[in-house]
């Protein structure tokens, strides 16, 4: 169980950076909220459901039952985030800030893909038996997620550079 005290306090810590760097970018544009959002929500989740695992284990249950609730708790939990990123980022798109480059987007949304069939066979026991490398490392892929959101804000202005740059580029040459 160390592993998910552990993986609760780098999620914490990691939510604060990400709201601290929201601040200090000045935090007044969609895309700067959107990205901050995305961050903060990854490492909660990572929080809420490592420290999940931890109260459960103090109601005695068997091995196999912990990690089937823990593991259909994190889907719910997954399934409401995704909500959550999604009209988050419907809404920036709606008036006129796309909040994401598309490469971006499409890396953090299959990010958060990987840990539901991770979540979806421990919680059904089908191929092993239920356990804690499973939702361990279900939850690490979350937390990664919100890694490279954060990786993303960095590196972000050069990705949409690029990306005028490609597009600009392209348009110049079929004008000419």
């Amino acid at each position: 169980m160390t592993f998910f005290q552990t993986l609760a306090e780098c999620s914490v810590a990691f939510a604060g950076f990400a709201a601290i760097h929201a601040v200090l970018k000045g935090g007044n544009t969609g895309r700067i909220l959107h990205r901050s959002f995305t961050v903060v929500l990854t490492g909660a989740l990572a929080f809420i459901l490592s420290v999940l695992v931890l109260l459960l284990d103090q109601f005695d249950l068997a091995a196999p039952t912990l990690w089937r609730v823990a593991s259909g708790v994190a889907l719910a939990a997954i399934g409401f985030g995704w909500f959550l990123f999604y009209r988050s980022h419907r809404q920036l798109a709606g008036l006129g800030d796309v909040p994401q480059a598309p490469f971006v987007f499409a890396v953090a949304s299959s990010m958060l893909v990987v840990p539901i069939p991770i979540l979806l066979l421990n919680l059904g026991g089908w191929w092993w038996a239920p356990g804690a490398r499973a939702y361990g490392a279900a939850l690490t892929m979350i937390l990664a997620s919100g890694v490279f959101a954060l990786l993303g804000s960095f590196w972000f202005p050069l990705v949409i550079a690029i990306e005028k740059a490609r597009s600009g580029g392209s348009a110049s040459s079929q004008g000419g």
